[in-house]
Order: structure tokens, then sequence, then C-alpha cells
């Protein structure tokens, strides 16, 4: 875990630098530079510690709420929410609200004028450490592994009596939900040449396809694990791609 953290750190380290070497040579090159010599480090600086509070608080968030998509939402509703919170303050000049809104801590035109003020800088450093420490005990007991885990497929060909079934048994004690067209076939038509005539089984076929592709998109939104059995491989590519 700590591995992926750092490696996001630095790659968000890469991004502000290179943002702010572009706006220093797009911007601030061409305008004969800013009265402020250290305006472009700072505001650079500036950025950096924005998105490493944002990226921490994703994690924090990430850790505490159970369900994946769950996260996303709650994870979007706060980067609205800073949002409105930031321009609302920019506007109405109320200092409060400064503290709600990370987009508020290095505000471009503050720090330009001003530089990064300490207090700023503190919360930013506490914010990120606390989500941090909350986010790492969360791993630590457990809480997160396979809180995330989303719908897990396996697609499984082959011919009658190479064992698909028996490994299909196997994985359904494991909590998979066992998908075959054709046994769905068998169940909803019966055996071909005997209860309907063998020229209909293609047409057939496709009507039970069709039924188990909508199944199979519902089980995987609720992040369900699915395993679809099928004599011939080439239908099950053909199955998905039509997901």
């Amino acid at each position: 875990m700590f591995s992926k953290i750092i490696a996001s750190a630095v790659n968000l380290l890469i991004f502000s630098a290179f943002s702010g070497l572009c706006n220093y040579i797009l911007l601030i090159l061409p305008t004969d530079g800013l009265e402020q010599p250290t305006a472009a480090l700072t505001t650079t600086i500036g950025l950096y510690l924005t998105q490493l509070m944002f990226f921490t608080i994703g994690l924090l968030i990430s850790s505490i709420v159970k369900k994946y998509k769950a996260a996303i939402q709650v994870g979007t509703v706060f980067l609205l929410a800073s949002y409105f919170l930031a321009i609302t303050a920019q506007y109405s000049g109320i200092p409060f609200l400064d503290l709600l809104s990370p987009l508020r801590y290095f505000d471009v035109y503050e720090v330009t004028l001003n530089g990064i003020q300490i207090f700023s800088l503190i919360l930013a450093f506490l914010i990120v450490a606390v989500c941090l420490c909350i986010a790492a005990k969360q791993w630590k007991n457990g809480n997160c592994r396979g809180k995330y885990i989303m719908s897990k497929v396996i697609m499984m060909c082959g011919v009658c009596g190479s064992g698909k079934t028996t490994y299909a048994k196997q994985k359904e004690k494991e909590g998979y939900i066992r998908l075959s067209i054709d046994e769905e076939m068998w169940n909803i038509y019966g055996q071909k040449g005997v209860d309907y005539p063998e020229e209909q089984y293609d047409e057939l076929s496709d009507k039970v396809e069709h039924i188990l592709r909508q199944r199979m998109i519902s089980l995987i939104k609720d992040e369900k694990m699915l395993l679809l059995t099928l004599a011939f491989g080439i239908r099950i590519i053909e199955i998905f791609t039509k997901i």
C-alpha cells in the first residue's frame, strides 16, 4: 500500500512540476516575468499540495466507505462541495469558509501576491497526515481488504466431458454464480432435434444469449463473481463484446 501511495505522490509531483514549467515558459516569460520572482515556484508548490490533499482525502474516503460505488459518489460529492465552498468563500469574503475547502488554502492569486501562508501549510500537512494515518490503520486492520473487489468473471470453454461442470461446481462453493448457455438452452427449450427442430437452434440460441447477457450485466453491476461455461469459446468472446 505504502509503495503505491509514494508512487502516486511522485506522479503528482511530476505533474505539478511540469505544469509549473509550462506556465513559466508559456505565460510568465512572454510577459517579461512577474513582480514577485518566486511566484512561479510558490504557485507550483501550492498546486502540488492541493492535489496531495485531495489524493489523501480520497484515500481516506475509500478506506472508510464500504462499497466501491458509494466511495466514488462520496468522493464526487466532496469534490463538488469543495468547489462550491471555494467559489462562495471567494465572493462572500467570509474567512471561515476558506478553511472548509482545500482549494482555498493555496489560492493562486493569494499565493502570487503574498506567498504561501504558514497556517495554510501546517493545515495542509495536518490533513495529509491524518488521512494517511487513518487509511493506513484501516488497511492494517484488514478493514479495506476485499472491500473493493469488483465483479470477477471466469470464462470457461471446452468440449463435452472435459470437466467444465466439475470445475464449475467447485467454484460455486467459493461463491461464484454459474451461467451456462448450454444448460440454459436445455432448461428453456429442451434437447435439440427432440424438443425443437435443429434448424431453430441458432434463433433460439440468440434469444438465450440475450437473456444471459442481461443477467450478466445485472450481476456484474452488483459486483458478483461469475463463471460462464460454454462448449465453444468463440461464443463467449462474442457475448462479452456485445455487453
